[in-house]
């Protein structure tokens, strides 16, 4: 695993404890996505450089590298696959069911993957997840 991977995270003992963090992560990725795809939209709608977004955000304390890789991808119309929105979806809908088998509020999630689903319904199941903008459009 050292030579394939940039770090190791040692995630519990018991066998799909790294699934959940996995699925944890992904829902992260959807959500940050999601919130910088539509940032960029609602910039372009009023007419003001989406880019400005990104460099208001750089270095500070919001800021993440890969809010500026799917916002670039957005800004630019770029959906060539990084992460496939179908990929996503499935995880999403795996996450769905672990909020669900444990009692836990998904409202959040159901939101998100609601996006995804227009996305995907728009054509886009094979582009990269940053293709969620199309459903601010």
């Amino acid at each position: 695993m050292d030579a394939i991977s940039k770090k190791l995270v040692h995630c519990g003992a018991q066998v799909g404890d790294g699934t959940a963090v996995k699925l944890a992560c992904n829902l992260w990725l959807a959500c940050i996505t999601a919130a910088a795809c539509q940032s960029v939209k609602v910039l372009e709608r009023q007419h003001v450089n989406p880019q400005l977004f990104l460099d208001v955000i750089a270095g500070g304390t919001s800021d993440s590298p890969y809010a500026h890789i799917k916002g670039g991808k957005a800004i630019s119309e770029d959906y060539s696959p990084q992460f496939e929105v179908s990929a996503l979806e499935k995880d999403l809908g795996l996450m769905k069911s672990v909020m669900e088998s444990v009692g836990f509020r998904s409202d959040l999630l159901s939101l998100v993957m609601d996006l995804y689903a227009q996305s995907d319904d728009k054509g886009h199941a094979h582009d990269d997840i940053s293709a969620v903008a199309t459903s601010f459009e």
